[in-house]
């Protein structure tokens, strides 16, 4: 049990800074214990207003101790006080994501620092939750003042408060400058072109007298925000590059913590406020510096929104509205079945070189990439691949209109049920009787047990659901890497340097090189996703059972395909109707598993990225369920408009 008495009855002025440390600890302990006998009814969101009003209180009627308390709190600050405070703690010196990244992943295994040689780590012990920032903000403001002012007349602690920071804005600003020279470099084509960053005269500012002319300072500081907003936009036409986001994101914290200070060091723009300021704001970085989870949120949210609008783009061409597109879309699919129907039989030729680990991924990758890669070309579709890029456009569409959301669930499970149905209609034949053809003419593409194999490879009760999910993720992450290198080539202008590349010209010639270019401009998202996704499905089951995880991949077209291939080759005994109900049954669940999963991912991500409830999109997602299981007719009659509702509502506005 602390007791509040016998820690103000202690003078720590002359002690050592271990001791003055460990008092103060103490002092906090007590501040933050509202549970005794005489505070159990405090809120939480009250306990530092109460507690402090508390303190005060004794201190005023106990003048002795009120003395000890202040020389002992000045004699703690004058220690803690540094330039390092004001510019170090809780901000990042690093200008690379992978060095912080480094640097947080060694403080999450590392112990922690002593507490008198880091002041980050004693700030940390002092106010361990980031919430204790919302607690500081909740105290009353005559209590909060009060408190300050008892050493308010301190001029000691003043004089080395003021020359701290004075000393830091100075480098907090030169910093700013040559970090502020980086990403205009980085952005603008012209760095010369000192008017788009006022930044450079902060620093002569700071270090003439910062007291000198305020007014002017607060509006370069306020300029400086609005030129890092605005590199933001800029990049999302240009490609985000994610050093520059995390040298960005530093820069505003920077920027943050020199307003502050500048507050702090002019009585007009009320100083005690910005004081309250500064110690809630330490609170949130030195927490944040210590997060691994809001690293990654606030460094990778732009690219993420960025992958979420391209995929959503691109799920506007696999959603239909009217009767043209929704022919147009089940023949494309019944393409993109027949020509897998050839990846599955290149698929049983390649397993007679009883090939293994990456020999067996490679080849399969290639085959799975080059056969979904040749249905892009032809304009057909495989409808495992349109849930990564749906699920955003539904996000999208849910932005504009309730409305809207219902039209473009409706139409996009209409879409993805006429997508599969188009799949199967010849892949399963085909397979068939090319097998059943073979055996007529003596040809033994597979022994029983191979057959048997593949066949019990579906079976409902089998592992299918769990390599059905696996394949399910794959297809999800497909979508991302698309993303990410639709914003590769367009942050390194690769169509501009293929197009002006003198060896290209060279040997293609001028107007080759240009629809070369133009090929990549317009397709570098789905030729990333088909590519990554054959590789994705030959590589990770052979690299997964390197580690001894035994995970296969359950992918609904080549499943059937497999499955139909078979059937010639089993003996007519083995083919019972349960048989051949588990595995056709098994291969249903396999579609809903791998579309479902690959659906419910990109959801997730696009609700992060839109900043749009899960709650609402899931309740979208379930009524369109709902209508479709009540009315299965609709999966069949899309309505007459003849435009999709995003459209609409997009041109409606413009």
């Amino acid at each position: 049990m602390i007791h509040i008495d016998t820690l103000l009855n202690q003078n720590l002025e002359n002690k050592v800074y271990a001791e003055q440390v460990k008092w103060l600890l103490s002092i906090f302990e007590w501040i933050r214990m509202p549970k005794d006998i005489q505070n159990h009814n405090i809120p939480l969101m009250r306990i530092y207003s109460v507690r402090t009003r508390y303190l005060l209180n004794i201190l005023e009627k106990n003048p002795q101790w009120k003395s000890h308390f202040i020389t002992s709190i000045s004699s703690i600050l004058k220690q803690m006080s540094s330039v390092g405070l004001f510019t170090e703690v809780g901000l990042s010196l690093n200008t690379s994501f992978i060095q912080e990244f480094i640097r947080r992943i060694e403080e999450k295994f590392l112990p922690q620092a002593p507490l008198v040689d880091n002041l980050t780590s004693l700030l940390f012990e002092l106010f361990p939750d980031e919430n204790e920032s919302i607690l500081i903000d909740t105290i009353d403001e005559p209590v909060f003042n009060e408190f300050v002012d008892l050493f308010f007349y301190n001029s000691e602690l003043k004089e080395i408060l003021f020359e701290n920071m004075v000393t830091s804005l100075q480098i907090l600003s030169v910093q700013f400058l040559a970090n502020t020279y980086t990403i205009h470099r980085e952005i603008y084509e012209n760095v010369q072109n000192h008017e788009r960053w006022p930044e450079s005269l902060l620093v002569f500012n700071f270090a003439k007298n910062v007291t000198e002319n305020p007014s002017y300072i607060e509006y370069f500081l306020s300029q400086s925000e609005e030129n890092l907003n605005l590199a933001y936009s800029v990049m999302e036409t240009k490609g985000i590059k994610i050093d520059l986001v995390f040298l960005i994101e530093s820069q505003k914290r920077r920027l943050e913590r020199m307003t502050t200070l500048f507050k702090i060091l002019n009585i007009e723009l009320a100083s005690r406020i910005a004081i309250r300021r500064f110690i809630s704001q330490l609170i949130l970085d030195i927490h944040h510096q210590k997060s691994l989870r809001s690293f990654f949120g606030e460094n990778l949210s732009l690219i993420t929104k960025q992958i979420i609008r391209k995929n959503s783009d691109l799920g506007e061409h696999y959603v239909t509205f009217n009767w043209f597109d929704f022919i147009k879309m089940y023949r494309a699919a019944v393409g993109g079945g027949a020509f897998t129907a050839i990846t599955v039989y290149i698929k049983f030729f390649l397993s007679t070189f009883v090939l293994s680990g990456f020999l067996k991924g490679l080849s399969e990758g290639l085959n799975y990439a080059l056969s979904f890669l040749s249905i892009q070309a032809l304009g057909w579709t495989l409808a495992t691949k349109q849930p990564s890029t749906t699920a955003p456009y539904l996000a999208e569409s849910l932005q504009k209109s309730l409305s809207t959301a219902k039209s473009s669930i409706l139409a996009i499970i209409r879409t993805q049920f006429i997508s599969v149905l188009g799949n199967l209609t010849l892949i399963v034949p085909i397979c068939f009787f090319i097998s059943l053809g073979a055996k007529k003419f003596g040809y033994e593409l597979f022994t029983e047990n191979k057959a048997q194999e593949i066949f019990y490879s579906s079976n409902f009760f089998g592992p299918s659901f769990i390599f059905a999910f696996f394949t399910g993720f794959l297809l999800f992450f497909s979508s991302i890497i698309a993303g990410w290198f639709d914003n590769w080539v367009t942050l390194h202008k690769l169509p501009e340097r293929i197009k002006n590349h003198q060896g290209l010209i060279n040997v293609l010639g001028l107007n080759k090189a240009s629809k070369v270019s133009e090929i990549i401009a317009k397709n570098a998202n789905p030729m990333a996703a088909n590519i990554s996704l054959g590789f994705l499905l030959g590589f990770m089951p052979q690299y997964l059972k390197f580690f001894g995880i035994p995970l296969e991949v359950r992918h609904v077209t080549l499943a059937s395909g497999n499955f139909a291939a078979c059937l010639p080759f089993l003996n007519s005994t083995f083919l019972g109707w349960q048989e051949l109900t588990n595995s056709i049954t098994g291969l249903l669940l396999i579609g809903v598993i791998n579309i479902s999963v690959s659906f419910t991912f990109a959801l997730g991500l696009a609700s992060i990225s839109s900043q749009i409830s899960l709650k609402r999109l899931w309740s979208i997602l379930t009524w369109g369920l709902h209508l479709v299981l009540t009315k299965p007719w609709l999966l069949v009659i899309p309505p007459k408009e003849n435009n999709s509702p995003l459209k609409q509502s997009t041109s409606g506005k413009s």
